[in-house]
């Protein structure tokens, strides 16, 4: 099968085991046992990236010493397919309609074979995901009738990534490893490792990118192994896509510049259009997360113009969904949304279900800042009906946090804040699924890890010598793996006491510091104008009729009255104030630097925005109002002092006609 670079997420490489490993081999030890040890180091370190990536360097600087496997005929010839691919899937799709019909008319099975191969290879290059699901169980039920392991390998492949272009991730995992199975029983290496490939991409968008790199590392060593070149630096920029994740920092995304560099051959221009515009489309993503938005944006463009000369419309459908995407990091919406719109016809064509959501969430987010209200939501709505297909937790998240963000920009903010607190409960549960995925896997490959050391050491029985050397560098291994998985545990463990620590300063309901932490900070506040003389207004601000709206309307839309006046409040306010809930439906607010001549303004500029809050279940003709009592503390005051008369402020606001406010 071809090999396709797609994006990958996560990853971090060192050379630190290298340099462990070949300090501690015996000056002679002999190239096949050489061979093995550092093969069983590479399963031994699995689950530690940067090791097994030192490993597979350490590998391949002395492979040279002991020659290369040599590639099949059959690799040959299926070399000789993907480079018709690599230049020109569309020349290669018709090539191989030519070529199914001599088969057909000749009765030639092989020849036909042959032809849906080159047919099915250039369909998932053009991203045509309906069309590739269809072509690969053709080609599977031929393949199985004539008993050829290469081509039923490549068919299983294909199924399963057309499954994954559908939003079915964990559907797809089944049939790569059915497919990983068939080419392994016929002793079919590199075919291995076009599967390791494919389906790493699937890992990726699981967000299992631990496992995401170990394939790719492993497919990147067996075509090294094979001498390979032209697929290893495929790989090489398939693992680049690994550290250009969302979340990436600069020096990873520089690393994954220098990967993408080291994939291009000089020749690509002429012989490897289709790869080379892959490439460049994957390299304006790293700019585009690096910020420098003219770099990225002449990549996308370099690899569209590739793909225009190609005749490829999928191709272009990403290229214009990417810039749509840069046109809206600078605020130019209206022409996002002309790129989004057109990418959007020629994906529903190709079925691909995640990006179709992409698009869709895109077109939404431009709607929703060009205030078109009704045209974003119905984006919006139709991203979250592809969402609910597709089994991801990386869409989920992505759909929340874009749901969040456009219902805040539409004013709704009561959906705002429940988008977002869902948002955290996934992210919690997915915080807590990892963390006991990996004690299990830990524990799991430990054990694997100590039996194989066992039966090595019984397999070298008669090099007693030789033998107890690879005890001593499995044990340093070991001893790294333990060491290193008893930090991230502690690290871990101190993570989630500082967040259980900030989440007791926080009142769950609104997401405001809660009373206790509300006072400590006003405390603080008032020994530093103590000591630098400055000044401080405190004020208590109470919604008014709030029992009623309890009554009358129930507590879950006086919950939701309550979070929404808390967000629209906050949004108000300066970075140096702050605004905890004090009780029920009551408020404190603090304003270091400030006097009481600034409150009217505050007050005006607060009940300006409460005014526009809309509650889902608050009737239309009740608007939530509220009152103030404000003072400003003074160099004898305590906290008692400052919040009663702070209190009694608001008292006299409440008495005096409720939505406006006193002085203390």
């Amino acid at each position: 099968m071809a090999v396709m670079v797609v994006m990958y997420r996560a990853g971090k490489a060192s050379n630190m085991t290298s340099m462990i490993i070949m300090a501690l081999m015996p000056p002679k030890t002999p190239p096949k046992e050489l061979s093995s040890l550092l093969l069983l180091l590479t399963r031994t370190v699995v689950t530690a990236r940067a090791m097994m990536f030192a490993i597979c360097m350490a590998f391949l600087s002395i492979a040279p010493d002991f020659g290369y496997a040599a590639l099949t005929t059959q690799d040959r010839e299926t070399q000789v397919l993907e480079r018709m691919i690599a230049d020109n899937p569309q020349a290669a799709l018709k090539e191989s309609e030519a070529w199914l019909a001599q088969g057909n008319k000749a009765a030639d099975k092989a020849l036909k074979l042959k032809a849906m191969r080159l047919m099915v290879m250039a369909v998932a290059a053009l991203e045509e995901s309906r069309n590739l699901a269809k072509q690969a169980e053709l080609g599977l039920m031929l393949a199985r009738e004539m008993k050829d392991a290469q081509a039923e390998t490549e068919f299983l492949s294909a199924k399963a990534s057309a499954l994954a272009s559908d939003g079915k991730y964990l559907d797809a995992q089944p049939i790569f490893d059915e497919a990983i199975r068939v080419a392994e029983q016929a002793s079919l290496n590199r075919a291995v490792a076009g599967v390791m490939v494919s389906k790493a991409f699937v890992y990726g968008l699981l967000g299992r990118d631990m496992d995401s790199l170990d394939m790719l590392f492993k497919a990147h060593q067996r075509y090294m192994e094979l001498g390979d070149m032209v697929a290893a630096r495929a790989t090489l920029s398939a693992i680049g896509n690994a550290y250009a994740h969302d979340h990436a920092s600069r020096d990873d995304l520089l690393k994954a510049l220098n990967y993408h560099e080291q994939s291009i051959e000089q020749d690509s221009e002429k012989n490897r259009r289709h790869d080379l515009s892959t490439v460049y489309f994957n390299i304006g993503v790293v700019y585009q997360r690096l910020k420098d938005i003219t770099k990225a944006k002449l990549y996308i463009q370099k690899s569209m113009a590739l793909l225009n000369a190609l005749e490829d419309p999928v191709g272009e459908a990403f290229g214009n969904y990417r810039l749509g995407m840069l046109a809206g990091e600078i605020g130019q919406w209206s022409e996002s949304l002309s790129y989004q719109d057109k990418a959007l016809p020629v994906l529903m064509r190709s079925g691909d279900a995640t990006m179709i959501f992409n698009v869709q969430r895109a077109r939404a987010k431009a709607f929703a800042f060009l205030d078109r209200r009704r045209d974003s939501l119905d984006a919006l709505a139709r991203a979250n009906a592809i969402r609910s297909g597709i089994d991801s937790f990386w869409i989920e998240v992505t759909y929340l946090s874009a749901a969040a963000e456009i219902y805040s920009r539409l004013g709704d903010y009561e959906k705002a804040y429940r988008h977002q607190a869902l948002l955290r409960d996934s992210e919690q549960q997915s915080f807590k699924e990892s963390r006991d995925k990996e004690a299990t896997e830990m524990q799991t490959r430990f054990e694997v890890t100590q039996k194989e050391a066992e039966n090595e050491l019984l397999r070298a029985h008669e090099r007693e010598s030789e033998a107890r050397r690879l005890a001593l560098v499995l044990a340093v291994i070991l001893l790294l793996l333990l060491l290193g998985g008893l930090s991230w545990f502690l690290f871990r463990q101190g993570q989630q006491k500082r967040r259980f620590a900030s989440l007791a300063m926080r009142d769950d309901l609104t997401t405001l510091p809660n009373r206790r932490s509300i006072i400590e900070f006003t405390q603080t506040q008032l020994r530093a104008m103590r000591s630098d003389n400055q000044t401080l207004c405190v004020a208590l601000v109470d919604i008014d009729h709030f029992k009623a709206i309890n009554d009358e309307c129930g507590h879950a839309v006086g919950d939701a009255v309550l979070a929404a006046f808390a967000f629209a409040c906050a949004q108000q306010l300066r970075s140096d104030d702050r605004l905890g809930r004090y009780g029920g439906e009551e408020f404190m607010l603090v304003m270091p630097g400030s006097g009481v001549e600034q409150i009217p303004q505050v007050f005006a500029r607060l009940r300006a925005k409460v005014q526009k809050i809309a509650v889902e279940g608050l009737q239309a003709d009740r608007h939530i109002t509220f009152s103030m009592g404000a003072t400003t503390a003074s160099m004898a005051d305590d906290l008692d002092k400052l919040t009663k008369r702070a209190d009694d402020a608001l008292y006299r606001a409440k008495h005096g006609g409720r939505d406006r406010f006193e002085l203390g």
